[in-house]
């Protein structure tokens, strides 16, 4: 394996682990202790803060 690609659905821009998306949804600011709930609903899709 040469090389590799990641995908996230909510980029929470920490650097804990040294590995990049390089597909993101969407990019949110957050702190460690807060958690993101996602919901996909017909024409309601939505991102919250938990």
């Amino acid at each position: 394996l040469r090389q590799f690609k990641t995908a996230v659905l909510v980029d929470r821009n920490h650097k804990k682990y040294p590995v990049k998306a390089d597909f993101k949804g969407i990019s949110l600011s957050t702190s460690l202790n807060e958690m993101v709930k996602i919901t996909f609903e017909e024409g309601n899709d939505r991102a919250e803060l938990v």
